[in-house]
Formats: structure tokens, sequence, C-alpha cells
């Protein structure tokens, strides 16, 4: 996409130098870190939020078993719709 070589990255980081010059250089710098902190943060809280969202059922084999009672007999064909106990129709 982009192709940046070590060459131009220079060339960026001179012209940076140029127009901020000595006194905003480090202001710009600090704003930077501080932002790039800020994203890192609510990547990390992104990042913990969606997992525990998405955490594996510690015991898969009781989704796997309908409860007794829950699944007619004719629902056991392919394509034959059976509502979920805790959601009920409503939900589709």
């Amino acid at each position: 996409m982009f192709d940046l070589g070590p060459e131009k990255i220079m060339m960026i980081l001179a012209a940076v130098c140029i127009f901020l010059g000595p006194k905003e250089l480090p202001v710009a710098a600090r704003k930077i870190g501080a932002a790039t902190r800020q994203l890192r943060s609510w990547q990390d809280t992104l990042r913990t939020e969606v997992s525990s969202v998405l955490a594996i059922d510690p015991e898969p084999s009781s989704r796997d078993e309908p409860a007794a009672g829950t699944e007619p007999e004719s629902a056991s064909a392919v394509g034959v719709h059976t509502p979920v106990p805790e959601l009920g129709d409503s939900f589709i």
C-alpha cells in the first residue's frame, strides 16, 4: 500500500523537524505519545471485552445435549426449527 523506505521516513522526519522547530517538536512528540498510549489502552479494553463475550463454555457437552422434554420427536429431522428454551419463539 505505502512504499515507505528508510529514506522516505528520514525525509518526512527532517521536514517535520524543520516545520515545527526546536520548541514545538517536544510538545508534538508528547501529544503523539499520549495519543498512541490512549489508542493502545482502548485496544486492550476492546480486546478484553470481546474475549470475555466470546469466552468458550467450560462444559460444551451440556450445550450439545438438549434438556429433557425440550425437543419434540418431529424436530429431530434436518431443517426443522427448534426454539431455544431461554429465548422462546419471540426471538425468531
